[in-house]
């Protein structure tokens, strides 16, 4: 009987610049996990929760938030599949969207 080999599967996403701060409504973490929200994007917090560093964030941005257009979407793909491909990974899966980057190594 042949040997079976385990596949290892990774997901991860990648959001663009702005698309997920601090104080978000679907709930976040900040850096190093010092401040979380009571909810997550499955389950979301209450309304207003964090309300105050939302708008914090959001007036100290130095940019307005990334979204990118379908056109974009192979563009930036290719790339990110390249640079996965320098770093050694084998790429299964990746789905560019608007506000994000979702891949399966």
């Amino acid at each position: 009987m042949p040997r079976m080999v385990r596949a290892r599967l990774i997901h991860g996403i990648c959001h663009y610049f702005g698309q997920w701060i601090s104080g978000d409504d679907r709930g976040f973490r900040s850096a190093n996990h010092k401040i979380h929200s009571s909810g997550d994007y499955k389950n979301p917090p209450p309304p207003g929760e964090h309300e105050g560093l939302r708008h914090w964030v959001q007036s100290h941005m130095s940019e307005s938030p990334v979204t990118l257009e379908e056109p974009e979407y192979p563009v930036l793909g290719s790339a990110f599949i390249l640079k996965l491909h320098r770093e050694g990974a084998t790429v299964r899966c990746l789905c560019c969207g608007s506000t994000h980057i979702s891949r399966a190594l």
